[in-house]
């Protein structure tokens, strides 16, 4: 993805050169057509296109040398995502948790069974009178 992230810079590098060279070639040819001292607005449009242009071309030549310089970096052998420290936190598991847990869940599950036992026994006995 670098690789194409550098050719697409440089394509656009070379796009701007050519746009700039254009405008700078049209300013030079409008500001000896006229009079010293005489300003159109034609003039100072392209005064203004040419200082944009020259400030975009200065800005993408430091984008490229900058990507062209990340481009040949060697790329490094090994990468350190996170420094090794040791844990001091009991790692095994809490058996008076555990212990809770069961307990609870069992005697959440026993209710349901008993209530479920009552209602079948109900429903039953009303089947056979």
């Amino acid at each position: 993805s670098n690789g194409k992230e550098f050719e697409g810079l440089a394509e656009r590098l070379e796009l701007e050169m050519e746009q700039y060279q254009r405008i700078k070639a049209e300013y030079e040819n409008l500001l000896h057509a006229f009079e010293p001292y005489v300003k159109s607005l034609q003039l100072e449009s392209i005064e203004t296109k040419y200082a944009m242009e020259r400030e975009n071309l200065v800005e993408l030549k430091n984008n490229f040398e900058d990507a062209f310089r990340y481009f040949n970096q060697p790329l490094p052998n090994l990468f350190v995502m996170e420094y090794a420290k040791p844990s001091y936190q009991k790692s095994s598991p809490s058996y008076r948790l555990n212990f809770l847990i069961a307990t609870v869940a069992g005697f959440i599950f026993s209710c349901i069974v008993l209530l479920f036992l009552d209602k079948f026994r109900q429903v039953r006995e009303s089947m056979n009178k």
